[in-house]
């Protein structure tokens, strides 16, 4: 989770009491104590994004170090920051 959509996933889990996130040269890592949520409607907000747009494939696919057949992910360029 080293890409635009990440950072914005880690903005919005940053604003979590339970949550500590550390941005690593490879990576953002993302602890939690308990239980935390990621509401799909708040990366939408945060990445200025329609409501929607966020989801559970979109999830999966930011959150994967790799493509389907291995490869390595290329960061995303197409989020708009707020």
């Amino acid at each position: 989770m080293n890409n635009q959509v990440g950072a914005v996933v880690a903005e919005v889990l940053r604003k979590l009491d339970n949550v500590a996130v550390t941005p690593l040269p490879s990576m953002i890592r993302i602890d939690g104590t308990g239980r935390f949520d990621l509401v799909y409607a708040d990366v939408d907000d945060a990445a200025g994004e329609e409501t929607g747009w966020f989801d559970a494939a979109e999830f999966e696919e930011n959150m994967s170090p790799t493509t389907a057949d291995g490869a390595p992910r290329r960061p995303h360029h197409h989020v708009r920051q707020p």
